[in-house]
């Protein structure tokens, strides 16, 4: 196997840049688009533009950031982190994905699994994560 075990995270990259980068789209679900200017726009102007620098848990601070953010906001702030926790070695499995069910469940609550079944593959993906150092190629 040409990546040996980092093939599924260069999978995963892969995705990103086709759905995400190339068609304005989502890594998550097939609609909405949440990958476009007006989003990453309003994402950067909630998060970059107004840090919250209490002693709050990062689930927290973001939350407060994003309180009536449109949905799309959320679920491109939770794609966003998916992306980083992909390849982040010092946070285990379980974090990465409770982070992401908490982000996610602003929009989806209860029904998560059941409104973006593809979200379960995509956790597996977070499975085969983290790779050391000698997985990638550059």
């Amino acid at each position: 196997m040409r990546w040996g075990r980092g093939a599924p995270v260069y999978a995963a990259i892969d995705a990103f840049r086709r759905d995400a980068l190339e068609r304005d789209g989502s890594l998550f679900t097939p609609s909405p688009a949440v990958w476009t200017a007006a989003t990453i726009e309003d994402l950067h102007r909630r998060y970059n533009m107004q840090p919250d620098t209490s002693s709050a848990s990062f689930d927290v601070k973001l939350q407060r950031q994003l309180s009536g953010a449109p949905d799309a906001t959320i679920h491109l702030a939770a794609e966003a982190i998916y992306i980083h926790q992909l390849i982040v070695d010092d946070i285990g499995r379980k974090s990465k994905c409770k982070l992401l069910d908490t982000v996610l469940a602003w929009i989806y609550g209860q029904e998560l699994e059941q409104a973006m079944p593809s979200w379960r593959a995509r956790r597996d993906e977070l499975n085969q994560a983290p790779l050391g150092h000698e997985d990638w190629t550059y």
